[in-house]
């Protein structure tokens, strides 16, 4: 399958818009981010063409909506342990104080994720650099690069 319909297959299916709108995926996670990493590794290695604008452009976003989507799941795993669920007594039989509850997600988790975000952020960002034959897709890409 074209990278142009793999991107627009898995942003219809997986894509925050289409899960508020009740669109459930027919595959698991595991296999999402099976094809998520598939997507994202041919875009690693794509080798610029002035003349393929719309892949370029969706490329970034799919970048884009890729890591929006990651850090919303690393959030919400970590919110798990946030306020709102009880804290571990500190001592036997709840003796002594409470320990409060860990916020925020694993520090080891957020240096991985921050380094893989880095990598392929540059990679959107190369996309969008290239010069466009269409001017659509160019004015897409100005805006992109601009947020």
């Amino acid at each position: 399958m074209a990278l142009v319909k793999k991107i627009e297959s898995y942003m219809q299916k997986n894509s925050p818009m289409a899960l508020q709108m009740g669109v459930t995926s027919s595959q698991s996670p595991e296999e999402q981010e099976k094809d998520a990493q598939h997507i994202l590794q041919q875009l690693r290695n794509y080798k610029g063409d002035k003349k393929k604008g719309k892949e370029r452009v969706l490329g970034a976003q799919f970048i884009i909506m890729y890591y929006t989507m990651k850090a919303m799941k690393v959030g919400m795993s970590s919110s798990q342990q946030a306020p709102g669920n009880p804290a571990v007594p500190a001592g036997p039989m709840g003796a002594g104080p409470m320990a409060e509850a860990p916020l925020g997600p694993d520090p080891k988790i957020i240096e991985e994720f921050r380094a893989a975000q880095k990598k392929d952020m540059s990679v959107a960002w190369d996309l969008l650099n290239i010069k466009f034959t269409n001017s659509d897709f160019g004015k897409a890409a100005l805006m992109l690069r601009s947020t």
